[in-house]
């Protein structure tokens, strides 16, 4: 709902990552790409949102004039940034998957990965953990041929952040909706994450949905990645309920 910015005018921002539209999305996340300060980010995303400009700060330094379409108005410092609070879940990460709809004229997937093949899910996740691993870019831009499909080139810093946002919104996601397929990663006796071994486990979970039938890999990668996610959750669930009742015995 709008709020009052000033005695005489009333503005409307998002206050939550669901409701930025595409060009919002891309505008913070260009900002944050850049390493800007998170409450820059706020000032600047609440300015063009709300579709302020600043005309001038008196020589107090307390009052700034400001512009909304042709009227101007005097604010206080504080107005501006109580506006600018309004925007505080930029200091957070989305919790759930979000993205930009089209970059550089190439349109998306689906944001939490429905309709998109298992077999390219399980090559996103090896080289996201590749890229968490090693750091190194290429994976970024092989990540992004998929997301972003026909995408080419070198990922820049605004891609390379929403690609890492958008990852990290998915793993939230299915973390959440299939808990026994995706549990915490093992520490090592340094208190260190264990890299996986994702050939390891790449295998292991088209071999758990193909029964052993390797005639039916192809099918198995085409899938919808998240009917395979649930069907795999399902068999981790009864794995780990069998272990449980064979350590009754």
């Amino acid at each position: 709902m709008p709020a009052t910015f000033s005695d005489r005018l009333e503005i409307e921002v998002p206050t939550s990552w669901q409701e930025l539209t595409d060009d919002q999305l891309l505008f913070v996340y260009r900002l944050l790409g850049e390493d800007v300060p998170t409450d820059r980010v706020m000032m600047y995303a609440f300015l063009r949102f709300a579709g302020l400009h600043i005309l001038r700060k008196e020589a107090d330094g307390r009052i700034y004039i400001i512009r909304k379409g042709t009227t101007a108005y005097p604010v206080s410092r504080d107005d501006l940034i109580s506006g600018a609070m309004r925007l505080e879940f930029i200091g957070q990460p989305s919790p759930f998957p979000l993205r930009v709809g089209v970059y550089n004229g190439h349109r998306a997937v689906n944001p939490d990965l429905r309709e998109f093949p298992f077999g390219h899910y399980l090559q996103v996740e090896n080289y996201f953990q590749a890229f968490l691993r090693d750091g190194n870019e290429q994976c970024l831009s092989e990540i992004a041929s998929f997301l972003y499909p026909d995408y080419r080139g070198e990922v820049d810093k605004t891609l390379r952040y929403n690609l890492l946002a958008w990852l990290y919104g998915v793993k939230q996601y299915f973390a959440s909706e299939y808990p026994d397929l995706f549990r915490p990663a093992a520490r090592n006796n340094d208190g260190e994450d264990d890299w996986p071994d994702m050939k390891a486990i790449t295998e292991a979970e088209i071999r758990a949905l193909n029964g052993g039938d390797i005639t039916k890999t192809d099918a198995i990668l085409a899938a919808d990645t998240l009917g395979a996610l649930a069907e795999l959750n399902a068999k981790a669930r009864e794995a780990e309920e069998l272990n449980s009742l064979r350590s009754r015995q």
